[in-house]
């Protein structure tokens, strides 16, 4: 008892003489360490990719069966879809994490981009760079305004417009209305990695000549030039954007031009913490989402991914040049996109990718492992 006592007397003697200055930093060391937790546990990869091979609708009625073209050359598929309770947990868990306090006032935007079919009671948030036009494609067809027959023949431009004329927002609805519809409809949303959908988006709208890019180079183009290029020269098309001044474009907090649906988080998009869906789909994992959404609101469908090879794309996806484009970058501004888009990594279980890791590891004194299990990459903050 009496060693015990000296035991005791001994570790608070010691814990006296700890200096002032050292207790008072120990709240501020765990504040750093915080970031570097939430970095490891997003690391390790939660999906297992293997390739399929074709898109396939089939009819209503004769069982015919036609090409549905994503229109995506980035899809990717894996195996059996996580489940719609471990989705629902995992939102409902991370959302308290963020401070979500349960309040259901809905956005205009938010209730813009989600497209509601009645007769299948579905509801889906519309993300741009994640398939989107074959969810436009899908919906049409479900509302009976595109046949089997001509589903694969409207253009994009074309299933963009009857999407925009014919399909409902939840926007449309009274109050009363959204409220059942958020309580009773099967909702889902389909998501991309972050870093992966920065650059499709990126490459899409600045990279080639469509009539999509020539809006997006004279109304975002030019002003990025301007603002985030050192002497720039004039150019009245806004050609020539790089991509490490779209980057500084979006990491500027004061800047002064607006974001875009095609980069925006898909936090703010779809408001997973509000909007409480059953499935999150995945742009990896695009063949056994799908079919499983479909056997979800209209199981008489089914649907079966085209390869790349049947499309006969004649670019490479985007994955293929992720080192070329954030090498680009400095550690300083990888790390500001993380903190950017931090909370579709923590909601949507997204890790940071390998290529990235790779390139942070390469102009590092650690090696890939160190920053995998150190997340050196905190030290650029």
């Amino acid at each position: 008892m009496r060693l015990l006592q000296r035991a005791n007397g001994a570790t608070a003697s010691t814990i006296m003489r700890i200096p002032i200055r050292l207790l008072i930093a120990i709240p501020t060391v765990i504040g750093a360490l915080a970031p570097i937790l939430l970095l490891l546990t997003n690391y390790w990869p939660s999906t297992r990719h293997h390739t399929d091979s074709r898109l396939l609708v089939t009819s209503f009625s004769d069982g015919n069966r036609v090409g549905l073209q994503t229109g995506d050359a980035d899809v990717k598929v894996t195996s059996a879809p996580v489940s719609p309770e471990w989705w629902r947990n995992h939102l409902k868990i991370n959302c308290r994490k963020l401070g979500y306090n349960g309040n259901r006032n809905f956005s205009k935007t938010l209730l813009q981009n989600i497209i509601v079919d009645d007769r299948h009671k579905a509801m889906y948030c519309l993300i741009p760079k994640v398939a989107s036009t074959t969810w436009r494609r899908i919906f049409l067809l479900l509302s009976g305004y595109a046949s089997v027959e001509n589903i694969t023949s409207i253009l994009p431009n074309e299933i963009y417009d009857k999407s925009n004329k014919y399909l409902k927002r939840l926007s449309v609805y009274t109050k009363e209305e959204i409220d059942y519809r958020v309580d009773n409809y099967f909702k889902f949303v389909f998501v991309r990695e972050p870093y992966e959908r920065l650059l499709s988006a990126f490459r899409n709208k600045f990279l080639v000549n469509t009539n999509s890019s020539s809006y997006f180079k004279g109304r975002f183009g030019k002003k990025i030039i301007k603002n985030y290029r050192f002497e720039p020269e004039s150019d009245p098309d806004g050609n020539g954007v790089k991509f490490s001044e779209f980057v500084d474009y979006l990491l500027d907090k004061k800047r002064k031009i607006a974001m875009n649906e095609h980069w925006e988080t898909f936090y703010k998009m779809c408001a997973p913490c509000k909007i409480k869906y059953d499935f999150v789909g995945k742009m990896e994992s695009m063949l056994s989402d799908t079919d499983f959404v479909l056997s979800q609101i209209s199981p008489e469908i089914k649907f079966h991914l085209p390869s790349r090879t049947e499309l006969r794309y004649s670019h490479n996806k985007t994955s293929d040049f992720m080192k070329d484009f954030y090498r680009q970058l400095s550690r300083h501004s990888i790390f500001k996109l993380y903190q950017m888009y931090r909370n579709d990594f923590l909601l949507f279980n997204y890790s940071i990718p390998l290529e990235i890791l790779n390139i942070l590891s390469e102009n590092s004194t650690h090696s890939l492992e160190k920053i995998i299990s150190k997340n050196e990459i905190i030290d650029y903050v």
